[in-house]
This record gives structure tokens, C-alpha cells and sequence, in this order.
């Protein structure tokens, strides 16, 4: 199935954090989804085909952390998504993800080269088939631990982001469904001399869960 998705608004409150040569940046946000995006129920399935939304509105709770000295850093990721049923009853399991991130920064000129690598885990629990009637949809939720590599490339305030995440361990869906390798690609602009500050211009995820 194809087709937009669900949007999200997303506000956030930052501390940063200077001592000499080091930085320190805490981001606190909460985000709310909006059911912008079709549901496709089941439709008798025993696995319920992928849709581009949930087709409820749900709230989203995240840290990031940031430490970072002239050539290496690091980024940690803590994010919740509290889910509630949609206008069919199905609601869509609570989900968390922690990941963190190593980076080195390569300057020369106006050019900057961050490498990075790191680790990615996603936890759900299970879907409701009927939210009301506690009916658990068995064919999902589940543990997924990603490896993470890539990179960006920074010129004056002019970035392009890619990053792969290779499937290490997962056990979702009761084993049914496996995941393969995800690409993240993502065009961005800098408005502040600090590199904390950024607009997404663009952003494409291939995943084969």
C-alpha cells in the first residue's frame, strides 16, 4: 500500500552545556502524531499488511544527548510513543527506541566529514485487534537491534546525511516477520554557526519490515 503518511509535530526545549573545548547539548521534546495516513484493518490476514498510517493520534516522548569535543562525539537517543486506538479499534503497540552514536569530525577548508557508527533498538509491544475487548494481535511486536554506519558531509551550511542499519538481532512478530537492511538518507540545512541547529529538507527511509 502506498500514500502519506501520518504527521507529526514535534516541540523541543534545549540546554547546552560549554565547558573549554567540550560541548554538551540536552534536547527534551515531546511529539504529537496525527491520523493523516490510511489504515488498512487485516481484512481476515493473519499478518495485517503495512499502511501508511495508524490512523490514530498518538504522543511521543524523547531525550537526545550530545557530547562532543573538536574531532569526536557522541549522541544518544531515548524516545517513547505512546499509542491510542483508532476509529476501527486497532491500536497500534507502545513503542521505545535507544540508540547511540560515535562520530569523528574531519575538517578542511569549508569541508567537514563526520563518520559515524553505532547501534539502534526498537522495542513494541503488541497491537490490539480490538482495543476494547483486549484482543491481543499475537502476529506482532517484538525486539529489533540494529548496527549503524555512515556518515555526512558538511559544506560551509550545506549537509547530506546517509546512514545504514544492519539487523544484528530481532525477534518480532512472534518470528514471523524478519527485517532487512534500513537506509536513511537526509538533506539538510544549518541556520546557526553551532551544528545542533538544523532543517531537514529531505528524508528517505527503505526498510523491508
Amino acid at each position: 500500500y502506498t500514500g502519506i503518511g501520518d504527521a507529526s509535530i514535534q516541540i523541543g526545549y534545549r540546554i547546552l552545556l560549554k565547558k573549554d573545548s567540550q560541548e554538551q547539548v540536552l534536547l527534551l521534546h515531546t511529539t504529537c502524531k496525527t491520523p493523516t495516513g490510511a489504515f488498512i484493518p487485516a481484512d481476515g490476514q493473519i499478518l495485517r499488511a503495512p499502511s501508511p498510517g495508524s490512523g490514530s493520534w498518538d504522543i511521543g516522548l524523547g531525550l537526545n544527548y550530545t557530547y562532543r569535543t573538536p574531532n569526536w562525539g557522541y549522541y544518544g537517543e531515548l524516545s517513547f510513543l505512546l499509542t491510542t486506538p483508532n476509529k476501527q479499534r486497532y491500536k497500534v503497540g507502545n513503542r521505545s527506541i535507544l540508540a547511540g552514536t560515535i562520530f569523528h569530525s574531519l575538517k578542511k577548508n569549508q569541508w567537514t566529514l563526520m563518520p559515524q557508527a553505532g547501534f539502534r533498538s526498537e522495542y513494541s509491544l503488541h497491537d490490539y485487534q480490538h482495543y476494547d475487548r483486549k484482543w491481543l494481535d499475537m502476529h506482532s511486536g517484538g525486539l529489533l537491534l540494529f548496527a549503524s554506519a555512515g556518515g555526512q558531509i558538511l559544506y560551509k551550511q550545506t549537509g547530506f546525511r546517509l546512514l545504514v542499519y544492519i539487523p544484528v538481532v530481532q525477534h518480532y512478530a512472534g518470528g514471523s516477520v524478519h527485517s532487512s537492511i534500513r537506509s536513511e538518507a537526509a538533506l539538510f540545512l544549518i541556520f546557526r554557526k553551532d551544528e545542533q541547529t538544523r532543517l531537514c529538507l529531505g528524508r528517505r527511509i527503505v526498510t523491508g519490515k
